[in-house]
């Protein structure tokens, strides 16, 4: 068994600890997500959307990778603290009507603020970009250890064209930048089928 093998719809309790309250994460899948459900909640003065008390945790559907889904290593620093990954998705993705009917949600709370797009679009192809930093695991399937992220530029290794895995994330603290707000979508385990993906030396299987 993979070691994200509390993808489906067990629910799993991480604590979390921070000025002595801990909080349940309870893992949902994408499809079975009840936007309605959702409120903002102020905590140590930020921010965060809540799935009825809960935060949100979200598994993806499968996904395979399309070209360029990191930006250019290049401009990549490992002072970076993420690295955005760029999400195809199509209008009958239950990932794009989840986005879409988060986007409905949050503009009906904020009233005239303006929210950044999630779905963005680009020579008629639709992404949405997530955020990994060097605490996101990496799993391959059959493989109950995950992957060694040391620097930013691990993650080219493993997320390149044609890579079929699939995600949990959860939704960061509100953030405002340049005019905008948003609640950015930030991976914490992935999944890679690896069947679809060529694997670096360094990985080692457990039989």
């Amino acid at each position: 068994m993979c070691g994200i093998a509390t993808l489906g719809d067990m629910r799993l309790n991480i604590k979390l600890f921070s000025n002595l309250y801990y909080i349940q994460m309870v893992l949902t899948k994408v499809s079975d997500i009840n936007v309605s459900n959702f409120s903002i909640t102020k905590v140590n003065d930020n921010m965060y959307i809540r799935n009825g008390d809960e935060p949100v945790e979200i598994q993806s559907e499968w996904i395979t990778l399309v070209k360029f889904p990191l930006p250019n290593l290049k401009f990549v620093k490992d002072i970076v603290a993420s690295v955005p990954l760029s999400i195809p998705v199509d209008k009958d993705d239950n990932l794009y009507k989840f986005f879409k009917e988060l986007s409905n949600f949050l503009s009906n709370s904020h009233g005239n603020q303006k929210l950044h797009e999630y779905i963005q679009t680009k020579e008629d192809k639709s992404f949405l970009k997530v955020k990994l930093y060097k605490t996101t695991k990496i799993f391959i399937t059959g493989n109950t250890t995950p992957v060694e992220i040391k620097q930013m530029a691990d993650f080219y290794d493993y997320l390149t064209e044609g890579t079929r895995l699939r995600l949990i994330f959860t939704l960061g603290k509100q953030w405002k930048m340049a005019g905008e707000y948003g609640f950015s979508p930030v991976v914490s385990r992935i999944q890679i089928d690896g069947e679809h993906i060529r694997l670096p030396q360094k990985i080692d299987f457990v039989e």
